[in-house]
């Protein structure tokens, strides 16, 4: 009997045929499979290895991957369960008002959000600064929305770098010293709140509208450009005493100028000039103070000095003395003239007794001091006793060809009182 059921010879090459087709298909989705397989680990590989957060997520916060440097951003251990998590638990609960009602409305209507945000750290509960990138991940055939995806800068070291550069700001300008930039041109480029009152600039931008030169005095321009410029560009600072000047006023104002460039930290090559420089006027005005006092004190001094230098003694009714001690100059000598007129004036005396038992040297510039001042006390009515002579002086005196015209000697001071205050008596009793 024929059994119908059994192939045909023509139709067993056939099947055969459609076996090898569907097992090179086979062999070519393998083939699909593994190229695939091999993209996909070379494009986890190449997120893990990103710096930034990289995250994916279902369109309903289901986070599907987060890469390392994400993971390590928010404290996620690397086994963390994402499939127990929703993007909502990475910030904080004050910002979820802000999710809803501007982020996510924002993806949906323009397919991407981009702004400062704040993540929470899963472990220490910290802020972490960034900026949030969420944009849509949408199916290139269809458009479909197929999920969520994030690739998110942490921000930490640019905000620290923000918040040293603010509090430098604040410093300068909250600084009472003079403080500017200048490109290396002369160009300026920023001057501070104190700096710009102390020369009469209105703000930054009437500061930035100027030029180096324009703060200085013009008499002292050619020690600018001879000078300090030349030293800048030689050792890179020059301070001193200067002036500024006042925009306003054209006043000129004292200040301890410091100058110096400001170098390229790579390349060494100059990028700015810069100044901190300081009003000494209150300081010119105190040490004009501390010079006045200084030369009333030593004028005090000196007067008290020609006191001492020649000690008027009244002995008795008109009659002083002044015993000199130490070396006479022209000077001095002045003085003994002077103090002795006016003792003789104001004591009416008649007889004015001059000791020069303390005097080392006696030259001719002495003798002539002793004639100069008989002379001139006896144009007073008065006479003058020397006493305290010496023998070496006596010899000093003959050997000058000196002549104590008109004075009259004692060998000491004793004797010369006795003799004035008997001829003072004497005088007494026949004016009684």
């Amino acid at each position: 009997m024929h059994d119908s059921t059994a192939p045909t010879n023509g139709a067993a090459p056939a099947v055969d045929v459609r076996i090898a087709a569907l097992e090179a298909e086979l062999e070519l989705l393998r083939q699909q499979h593994t190229h695939t397989s091999d993209q996909l680990q070379r494009f986890v590989a190449l997120l893990d290895n990103s710096t930034e957060f990289i995250g994916i997520a279902t369109v309903d916060g289901q986070p599907l991957f987060i890469n390392r440097a994400g993971r390590e951003l928010v404290g996620l251990e690397a086994d963390a369960d994402l499939d127990q998590m929703n993007l909502t638990q990475f910030f904080f609960p004050d910002d979820l008002a802000t999710v809803q009602a501007t982020v996510l409305p924002a993806v949906q209507e323009h397919s991407r959000w981009t702004g400062p945000f704040a993540f929470r750290h899963f472990q220490t509960g910290a802020a972490i600064p960034v900026l949030y990138n969420l944009f849509s991940v949408r199916d290139p055939q269809s458009g479909e929305v197929l999920g969520l995806g994030t690739v998110t800068r942490d921000m930490t070291a640019e905000h620290a770098a923000e918040e040293t550069r603010q509090n430098f700001v604040a410093v300068i300008e909250n600084s009472s010293d003079f403080i500017g930039i200048a490109t290396p041109d002369g160009r300026a480029l920023y001057v501070n709140e104190a700096g710009r009152r102390l020369v009469g600039l209105a703000d930054e931008e009437a500061a930035r509208a100027t030029a180096i030169t324009e703060y200085f005095m013009p008499e002292d321009l050619p020690f600018i450009q001879e000078t300090i410029l030349p030293q800048i560009m030689e050792t890179g600072r020059w301070e001193g005493a200067f002036r500024f000047r006042h925009f306003q006023t054209q006043e000129a104002i004292p200040v301890y100028y410091t100058l110096f460039l400001v170098r390229d930290r790579t390349t060494g090559a100059p990028i700015a000039i810069s100044t901190v420089s300081r009003d000494i006027r209150e300081q010119l005005r105190r040490e004009q103070e501390r010079e006045a006092l200084a030369e009333q004190i030593i004028a005090a001094q000196q007067a008290s000095l020609r006191e001492l230098s020649t000690p008027l003694i009244p002995l008795a009714d008109h009659v002083i003395a002044m015993p000199l001690i130490g070396s006479i100059d022209s000077a001095r000598a002045q003085q003994l003239i002077e103090a002795l007129l006016h003792g003789v004036m104001a004591h009416q005396a008649s007889t004015a007794i001059l000791d020069i038992t303390g005097v080392p040297v006696v030259d001719t510039q002495v003798a002539n001091a002793i004639v100069r001042a008989a002379q001139a006390v006896k144009l007073l009515g008065a006479e003058i006793v020397l006493t305290g002579i010496r023998p070496e002086v006596a010899q000093t005196l003959v050997g000058l060809g000196t002549t104590l015209e008109g004075v009259r000697t004692h060998s000491t001071f004793q004797r010369a009182v006795a003799e004035a205050l008997r001829a003072g008596l004497s005088l007494d009793k026949y004016h009684s």
